[in-house]
């Protein structure tokens, strides 16, 4: 599965961002010229989380530090997707749980975001509505007065944060034939195209009153059940792009260690018969979306696991005893680990992926040699550009440079 849970998410490392900066940052206007990320031609977009940085909840909750417009460097992106906002299925209201929660709250949110606009005003600001787990999307999309209802709020949420856009996290319309947790049902794939359809009328007259352009997203899994079961191909006829999510093909639900976010398909992967980058792409081609309506997805994040013998391949596609860093190994983690003098690096030449091994924990990470890989595929392939979880992950914005080149 492609998994991106809120629950887990929350956990994932956040390493690196300026710690003790409270309050609006003050940020000078910025130059008008083409920034590093426009001139490299592609989509360069970054989720970014809502709830506190660190490493743990207690971390989170006793610190309660936020990311600050001082950390972004919005000149190495085109498109900032502030996450997550959360639709209710009764009334159809919008909220952000993880801004007006009274335990962890980002209470300067709003601040920070228009502080971000002032000093990179040719950097797109999206909110996503979902995630993982994240309900009320097939109720309100089943009923024509929450819908219209929900557009409408919408709207008001761009209208009013001066936003250029909306993504739809909606995880899943319809849903796999094992389940999930949120309300679903098969009436999801036809609402859920209408619901897209009913945001675009509602943003191309925002535009006929603003003079300005709002875009539409949607993420999209990697999984193989989603296109047989919606019609990606309607879908991408109304959004301005869908973002795949191509990660987490491995996780600790896994039988075995594994690459959780390989570009090829190593045949020796003895679990997912055949679950890559390049299979998602082709997957999505196949079902009538076009080149240029998708971006691919990059993890600024790594799973590891624990109690891995080596066998005859240095870890990978070995089995574990647990899990290991559980909040999820962000990119100055990994290279602390590999620094440290404990852990060797390995290069998969068929996935094109690398990992880190110790004798006991494997690490499936994305490093510079795998960004070099995702570029050329990208152009190679006539992509639109790539899609980025999580900001916090790469702090110092080195993989982030990478991308923008």
């Amino acid at each position: 599965m492609n998994t991106k849970t809120n629950a887990v998410l929350a956990l994932l490392l956040g390493l690196g961002l300026v710690a003790g900066i409270t309050g609006c940052s003050s940020v000078p206007e910025k130059d008008m010229g083409p920034t590093q990320a426009e001139a490299s031609g592609k989509i360069i977009e970054s989720y970014i989380r809502t709830w506190p940085i660190g490493s743990t909840v207690e971390e989170q909750q006793a610190n309660n530090r936020h990311w600050t417009a001082d950390d972004i460097k919005g000149d190495l992106l085109t498109q900032l997707i502030i996450s997550f906002a959360h639709v209710n299925g009764t009334t159809a209201e919008i909220s952000f749980p993880d801004v007006e929660s009274e335990i962890t709250p980002f209470p300067n949110l709003w601040e920070e975001v228009a502080a971000v606009q002032k000093k990179f005003p040719a950097l797109k600001m999206v909110v996503s509505i979902g995630g993982w787990g994240a309900d009320g999307f097939s109720q309100v999309s089943a009923d024509d007065v929450l819908r219209a209802k929900f557009v409408a709020n919408i709207v008001d949420l761009v209208r009013g944060k001066n936003l250029d856009g909306i993504d739809i996290d909606w995880e899943y319309p319809v849903g796999p034939d094992w389940g999930q947790a949120i309300t679903s049902s098969p009436a999801d794939a036809e609402n859920f195209i209408t619901l897209l359809g009913d945001i675009r009328s509602a943003f191309n007259a925002l535009s006929a009153e603003t003079g300005k352009t709002y875009s539409i997203s949607c993420a999209v899994p990697a999984s193989t059940w989603y296109p047989q079961k919606i019609d990606v191909a309607a879908v991408s006829e109304i959004v301005d792009v869908l973002k795949l999510m191509t990660y987490d093909y491995y996780g600790s639900w896994s039988a075995t260690t594994g690459h959780h976010s390989n570009i090829f398909v190593n045949p020796a992967d003895p679990a997912w018969g055949g679950w890559s980058t390049a299979q998602t792409v082709d997957m999505y081609l196949a079902a009538g979306v076009p080149a240029e309506k998708m971006v691919v997805g990059v993890a600024f994040y790594g799973c590891a696991w624990s109690g891995v013998a080596a066998g005859d391949t240095n870890g990978l596609f070995q089995s574990f005893a647990s899990g290991a860093y559980p909040d999820g190994v962000s990119w100055p983690l990994a290279k602390q680990l590999l620094e440290g003098g404990e852990y060797t690096r390995y290069w998969d030449e068929v996935a094109q992926t690398a990992w880190l091994y110790n004798g006991d924990t494997f690490v499936s990470y994305t490093d510079a040699e795998e960004i070099a890989v995702i570029r050329n595929y990208v152009e190679e392939k006539g992509l639109a550009g790539f899609m980025i979880w999580e900001y916090g992950h790469d702090p110092d914005g080195e993989l982030l440079e990478l991308l923008s080149k």
